[in-house]
């Protein structure tokens, strides 16, 4: 049996909480990129499907983007980030890609 989780006298579904705790991370993912001088962008389409998928994307100041696509809002977000890290580690060891993309 489930017990209901209570929140400043208030209560909370399970479901509820995980979206909320979603909507945090985002918003942390969102201002790690901003400080990192990238905008993003997002859109919901639908798919062959009939299925929702998650478009996002973050452009640097040069021009140049990365975009994802996702199932949910929260994996495309992740994957920006993941690859600000990339980037990041890129930068630090002097490493380029030598097939082009966001590094040529």
């Amino acid at each position: 049996m489930r017990f209901p989780i209570f929140d400043f006298g208030l209560r909370i579904s399970n479901k509820e909480r995980e979206r909320e705790q979603a909507r945090l991370l985002r918003t942390v993912i969102a201002d790690n990129l901003s400080k990192a001088g990238r905008s993003l962008g997002y859109v919901s389409a639908i798919d062959s499907n009939g299925g929702t998928i998650w478009i996002a994307d973050a452009q640097r100041s040069d021009g140049k983007r990365f975009v994802v696509r996702a199932d949910e809002l929260l994996t495309a977000f992740v994957e920006l980030e993941s690859q600000l890290a990339v980037e990041a580690w890129i930068s630090r060891k002097g490493v380029f890609r030598a097939c082009g993309g966001m590094y040529d």
